[in-house]
């Protein structure tokens, strides 16, 4: 696709989760995909980090990339941020439904 990722880092701070986002967002594939069909946004573990759990995940490593509530809190902010879905209080839950026909 000869596309590259920024930040060419790890996103780990709020900062890169933002760059991360922005790049999705005006990247023209999926610009186009996004006008050509409707969508439903909902958050994966990979939002946050690759096998991303409750409490950590499975390549997160503290010592060299510090907390993992930061880390968390970090990506589901911007998560928010870019998506604008509607969202109780508590943000890391990923429950929603909707009714089609």
């Amino acid at each position: 696709m000869d596309r590259v990722s920024e930040p060419v880092n790890e996103i780990l701070s709020l900062s890169d989760y933002r760059m991360r986002s922005a790049q999705c967002k005006i990247d023209p594939d999926s610009k186009n995909l996004h006008a050509s069909k409707p969508m439903i946004a909902l958050r994966a573990d990979h939002e946050i980090a690759n096998n991303a759990f409750k409490d950590g995940a499975k390549t997160h490593t503290p010592a060299t990339e510090g907390a993992w509530t930061a880390h968390r809190t970090a990506a589901l902010q911007a998560f928010h941020e870019w998506m604008r879905i509607r969202t109780g209080a508590d943000k890391a839950k990923n429950y929603r439904s909707f009714d089609f026909g």
